[in-house]
This record gives C-alpha cells, structure tokens and sequence, in this order.
C-alpha cells in the first residue's frame, strides 16, 4: 500500500500528510497565495492551517528562503486566510479557486 505524499510545514517545521496542509505558490509578481487545488505548477510550499503556522511562514524572510527568491506575502491578513480555508475544506467538494 502506498503512503500519502508528506510535506513539511514552513511554520512549525513538522512533517505532515500533504492533504492537511494549505499550499502557498508564489506569482510572477512576487506575492504569494495560497492555493485552493494543490495542483499549481511551481514551486510551493506548505504550512499548516493554523494561525501560529501561517504566521510564522509569513513572517520576513521564511517566504523568500523557501521560494529561493524575494517574494511578499498575501495582501489578505491571516486571519481571512484562514475562514476562506475552513470555508472551502468544510464545502462540499471544495473550491478550486486560490485565495
């Protein structure tokens, strides 16, 4: 039987199931979002779903270090991130839209 592909969170440093985590990608103007479909092309990153996470993982330079160049955060505050996220994990089949 296979495993469940793991990540490991940009926040809290831990090893989780890729499918409890928000994934973030970074545009080519710089600002990171996080995607509602896991299935982006490039290079992401993941954090848990969390408050302390995510702010963590947006915290100066922990962005920049993962996606290996300058890249600013969401405009949206932690908080709204993650009532779009529990909102779209509670839905029925989910969005595939990113935030």
């Amino acid at each position: 039987k296979r495993q469940a592909p793991r990540r490991t969170c940009v926040g809290c440093r831990k090893v989780r199931p890729q499918d409890q985590l928000m994934r973030l990608t970074s545009g080519a103007d710089g600002v990171s979002r996080v995607e509602g479909r896991r299935k982006g092309g490039g290079r992401g990153v993941y954090a848990c779903p969390t408050a302390e996470c995510l702010t963590a993982a947006l915290r100066k330079g922990r962005l920049d270090h993962a996606f290996r160049r300058p890249t600013r955060g969401p405009a949206e505050s932690v908080g709204e991130i993650l009532k779009w996220w529990s909102a779209k994990e509670t839905s029925i089949g989910g969005t595939s839209e990113g935030y």
